[in-house]
């Protein structure tokens, strides 16, 4: 198949107005269509805005900036990607210098944006080079070894205002002209020494970039001029390229012994309570602040259980994020989700004199968001993470599903200039491949004191595409308050076992590899079609008893975690004395009713898929019995 740049080379030679910051008319939109371009050779389908951006390459002029807004996950960094291989074939660039939010950001473009420019067909042959100031990146520079290279907005600051600007030399490398991508550029306030920087910087290049989910600021105005390629969450969720996501608001208190004293406040007035959440940690150490764990809430028990649900339903490792106050709380609430969870895992991340060292952050976000393998992220390794102040824009997370977040919002949430909120919330954006059961979409699980508990039991899409220039259409409906911690919940069905498709991977290189390994073994003859063919059918074989192998495995995980599941909803049922709910019991109930289901059916990891279908069924009509309820099954939305 003929390479992306054919389609582009179509477009060549026709009128456009360019939508460029030289004056011309940025509101005026290309002519041309894509319906005939062909796809390349890595089978990249774009998506309706990277449609309009590649529609628009062929304007581009030395000396442009351009302003793009894609909601998070809609694939800012392929858009990076295919400007780039533009400016380098058309010589308008022969370098491009990557400027992100944050060591977060600056990590993952170095594992994964040569995967992206592999996708589209863009030049990155050595990978991307973390910036760092000193000779040796002017010396990578001028050898041309790497191509691609990436720093923090923060060292992009130091290198323009310090006595040596390395940044500046780098991008004046002679033989070198240079494309500057600024991720996030919201962050690019005019006067503000980040934007400044960032003109200083712009002066040296032939191309600019700037791409943001979220580029409106508070009471300042950024560098850039408004975008004038633009997506916006709404249509991204039409394309089903983004999760839907859907409030829900639950009563919360969290509950602190304060000098001996046992003390309950809902989040505004704890906020309230300490003058600030920014002094929040500081009122905790003064006042020897803890936090009592022995009270559970509905904000993070049905979350979990929804959870749960998700991951039975879709056959997907889905994933909770939860945002806390304070490391001391984020402590506290990584002490209750381990009495509601067995089979999940669950770890917490914060900075500072309160939090952990910056590698223990580092490895637990690493298994919570691993590094893409072949252009794709693998499934994660840690299914709950707790955090404070640092899973927000950056981390690249696809199976966050359940959002809990327990961070006082002030009232800037009301019309949707909450900047910070939406970047946390869009790391549940991203679209699961292979989810076919059931519906799609990321909760965000809030407190009733809350601002965006108006939008209870609604999509919040209207809120994510708000700038706060516009009026928004507040949902004025009660909020049903959830005062009982109730385990109640229906009864979940037992996943059944599903053939696997088997799908047929060709991959001419491990061919290649396996053949060779016949011919010397067992003397197959590699000119001879007949036992090409036999090598073929015997490959093709070994491929399928793995899939099905793989197949079965994943039906054996989803019935430990269905029993896992019941057994929680068992020991919650019990958890209840005189109408009261006991949370200091829900750990020691599970572990009674887990070590006899051991005496009579053996250790759960142990047992074979025939055994485990058992052991579900007993563990069903055992909470039926308990009142547990049947749940109905639920009818899909074809619509």
């Amino acid at each position: 198949m003929q390479h992306l740049q054919t389609g582009i080379n179509r477009l060549r030679g026709r009128s456009h107005q360019g939508m460029v910051n030289r004056g011309r008319n940025k509101n005026q939109q290309p002519t041309t269509t894509m319906q005939n371009m062909p796809q390349n050779e890595n089978k990249f389908v774009p998506r309706q805005g990277q449609e309009e951006l590649i529609r628009s390459l062929p304007t581009i002029e030395r000396g442009d900036t351009w302003s793009v807004q894609w909601p998070t996950g809609y694939g800012k960094s392929i858009g990076f990607a295919l400007t780039w291989m533009y400016c380098h074939e058309k010589g308008i660039a022969n370098r491009l210098l990557l400027v992100v939010a944050n060591d977060t950001q600056r990590e993952q473009m170095v594992n994964d944006f040569a995967g992206d420019c592999n996708l589209v067909g863009a030049p990155c042959p050595e990978g991307v080079y973390a910036y760092k100031p000193e000779p040796a990146t002017l010396m990578v520079c001028r050898k041309g070894d790497c191509l691609v290279f990436v720093c923090t907005v923060h060292q992009l600051s130091q290198s323009m205002s310090g006595d040596t600007n390395l940044i500046e030399s780098l991008l004046t490398t002679e033989g070198t002209r240079w494309m500057i991508g600024f991720d996030e550029y919201h962050h690019y306030g005019e006067g503000k020494s980040w934007g400044i920087s960032a003109q200083e910087a712009m002066k040296h290049s032939q191309f600019n970039l700037a791409m943001s989910a979220t580029p409106d600021r508070r009471h300042v105005n950024t560098i850039f001029e408004k975008p004038s390629i633009y997506t916006n969450y709404t249509r991204g969720v039409e394309e089903k390229v983004l999760k839907p996501m859907v409030c829900a608001a639950y009563e919360y208190q969290v509950t602190i012994d304060d000098q001996h004293r046992k003390i309950q406040y809902t989040t505004s007035e704890l906020v309230e309570a300490c003058d600030g959440i920014a002094g929040l940690s500081a009122w905790e150490e003064k006042r020897s602040i803890r936090y009592v764990s022995e009270f559970l809430h509905p904000l993070l028990i049905h979350p979990i259980e929804r959870l749960y649900e998700k991951r039975r339903s879709s056959g997907k490792k889905v994933q909770m994020l939860i945002r806390a106050m304070s490391c001391g709380h984020a402590k506290m609430l990584y002490d209750q989700v381990k009495q509601l969870t067995e089979s999940l895992s669950v770890d917490w991340v914060g900075t500072g004199d309160y939090g952990r060292a910056d590698q223990e952050n580092k490895d637990v976000l690493s298994r919570f968001c691993p590094a893409k393998v072949n252009g794709e992220r693998p499934e994660p390794g840690l299914d709950i993470l707790i955090q404070v102040a640092m899973a927000g824009e950056g981390m690249d997370c696809i199976f966050v599903s359940e959002i809990v977040d327990f961070y006082p919002v002030s009232n800037k949430a009301k019309d949707g200039k909450a900047t910070q909120d939406k970047q946390f919330y869009g790391r549940g954006a991203r679209w699961i491949k292979g989810w076919e059961n059931g519906d799609q979409i990321c909760h965000i699980n809030v407190p009733t004191d809350h601002h965006l508990a108006k939008w209870s039991g609604e999509t919040i899409s209207e809120w994510m595409d708000a700038s706060g220039d516009d009026l928004l259409d507040i949902p004025t409906h009660e909020i049903e308050k959830m005062d009982n911690p109730s385990f109640d919940f229906f009864l979940p069905e037992i996943p059944e076992y599903r053939e696997v498709d088997f799908i047929e991977i060709v991959d001419e290189a491990r061919f290649k590899r396996v053949s060779q390994q016949f011919s010397d073994s067992k003397g197959y003859d590699l000119k001879n079609p007949e036992h090409l063919a036999e090598i073929d059918r015997i490959m093709r074989g070994w491929d399928e008893n793995t899939q099905r192998a793989q197949s079965m495995q994943t039906h054996m995980a989803l019935l430990r975690e269905y029993v896992d599941g019941v057994v929680r909803k068992m020991a919650g049922k019990k958890c209840y004395v005189d109408g009261v709910f006991i949370a200091g019991e829900m750990q020691k109930n599970c572990q009674k009713i887990n070590a006899d289901l051991k005496r009579r059916f053996g250790a759960r990891d142990k047992l074979d898929c025939q055994q485990l279908t058992r052991l579900a069924n007993h563990v069903y009509e055992t909470g039926k019995r308990l009142g547990l309820r049947i749940k109905e099954t639920p009818v899909r939305n074809e619509g």
